[in-house]
């Protein structure tokens, strides 16, 4: 079984943006929302196909996808943004998601390989943590924001 990774473009017409998001995006994602992106919101999924496809065209996400043997098993979607109070070419991890850690692991290798080209020095994943400071609204979850840089 080989594993590849591929960064996809902008589509060069709005037909195969469709494509893309009918048979390869739009499966993975309700796959992720089956299995992890459910329990982790206590939420519907509603993909906001409108600002997903804004973005895309506009160059503002960096979409890979991984494939095993052909066949799409895992993706990453990122936001790319300059911060307002520093300079900086950011990258925020949006949704991941692979059904196994080494196919994961190896997609961010695959990002780290393809960021160089678009300029990103700096990158944010977001993790879910269990505890924070108590405040007096329903407690949902906890994200950690990590920031990576490049040196």
């Amino acid at each position: 079984m080989a594993i590849t990774y591929k960064y996809i473009d902008p589509p060069a017409t709005p037909e195969k943006g469709i494509q893309f998001m009918q048979n390869t995006l739009l499966p993975l994602l309700r796959e992720y929302w089956q299995k992890k992106g459910k329990a982790l919101y206590n939420k519907d999924m509603n993909f906001n196909v409108l600002t997903f496809v804004q973005m895309w065209f506009m160059g503002s996400l960096v979409p890979v996808i991984a494939y095993e043997d052909d066949k799409p098993v895992g993706f990453f979607i990122g936001v790319r943004f300059v911060p307002i109070l520093y300079d900086a070419n950011t990258l925020q991890a949006e949704v991941w998601y692979a059904p196994t850690k080494e196919i994961e692991q190896g997609m961010f290798d695959y990002l780290m390989t393809i960021i160089g080209f678009m300029n990103i020095n700096e990158i944010r994943i977001e993790t879910m943590e269990s505890d924070a400071p108590s405040i007096a609204w329903r407690k949902v979850d906890t994200a950690i924001t990590t920031r990576h840089v490049k040196e």
